[in-house]
């Protein structure tokens, strides 16, 4: 059966079906995360510093996002300050050619590495898997970690444990125990500076006395006082400052020259005594008023 131009329909051209998902190219996305920086999507340059989830950064674009007002990046809520993030310690290949470098072996799509692994000097594209150590930085392959099995970095000889070896770029289920190590690691960090500050705050504590404790005096009975020592006791008084004020007035009115108790020696030193008034001229250090 034809229509008015002589063609048959088909079935292709009358029903339409669900298109098929459009594919992500793998490369693509390997060297998205291999090459390029997760925040500001530039070519991978040292300084780079990798996250507790793997994820690489080239360190300045990490302090602007720190030091940015912004809200938080999708995927880097969890870098809160530099102490989040580790400063990789990368072995560069060794180059055959003396030939320039093109825009695209600038962490573009090419299959030259730029780093290798320092023991197997495996090519770090994306294709191996690669794993750095927490505790010194150094970026090894899995396949020389496993093959090694040694509790110091086979590149630095720094010691390390299994909880400090971070996967570079991992899958879904890795990334997910990535995510529970790194929140269980915080949690772990705050209570020990707690338990650090509180007994830091104890130890102060007993080091210093109380004013409480060493301020307070032993008591003593108080034993009730009677009429009759009260009225000694302020007569006592009484005859004290009396005794006092007359001393002190036979001072002001006694000279020097005149008190038997005082030596001819020390009275030749005043101007009030005998031999000072007799003299001619005035003493050197005080004017004598009586010239």
């Amino acid at each position: 059966m034809g229509n008015d131009g002589g063609t048959i329909a088909r079935r292709v051209e009358l029903v339409r079906t669900k298109k098929k998902p459009q594919q992500k190219d793998k490369d693509a996305e390997t060297a998205a995360k291999w090459k390029y920086c997760q925040i500001s999507q530039e070519p991978l340059r040292p300084p780079i510093v990798a996250c507790d989830l793997g994820r690489l950064y080239n360190k300045d674009s990490v302090l602007v996002h720190l030091l940015s007002k912004k809200a938080a990046l999708e995927g880097v809520e969890h870098i809160k300050s530099m102490k989040d993030v580790t400063e990789l310690r990368l072995t560069e290949a060794s180059k055959t050619s003396s030939a320039p470098e093109s825009p695209l072996d600038q962490g573009g799509f090419h299959d030259l590495a730029r780093w290798v692994c320092p023991v197997t000097g495996l090519e770090m594209t994306g294709r191996q898997l690669f794993s750095f150590l927490k505790s010194c930085g150094c970026v090894i392959s899995d396949r020389a970690l496993k093959a090694l099995k040694s509790e110091t970095c086979p590149n630095c000889n720094k010691p390390y444990n299994d909880d400090q070896v971070i996967p570079i770029n991992p899958g879904p289920e890795e990334l997910t125990k990535l995510r529970a190590r790194m929140e269980l690691r915080k949690s772990r960090q705050k209570a020990d500076k707690k338990a650090s500050k509180d007994s830091r705050k104890r130890s102060n504590e007993e080091d210093e006395p109380s004013t409480s404790s060493a301020g307070k005096l032993p008591k003593t009975i108080a034993h009730p006082v009677t009429s009759s020592s009260k009225d000694s006791k302020d007569s006592g008084n009484v005859k004290h400052s009396l005794t006092k004020d007359t001393e002190v007035r036979d001072l002001v009115k006694k000279s020097i020259a005149e008190d038997p108790k005082s030596s001819t020696v020390f009275k030749s030193l005043f101007t009030s005594c005998d031999a000072a008034k007799s003299r001619k001229h005035a003493n050197w250090v005080t004017y004598n008023p009586y010239y």
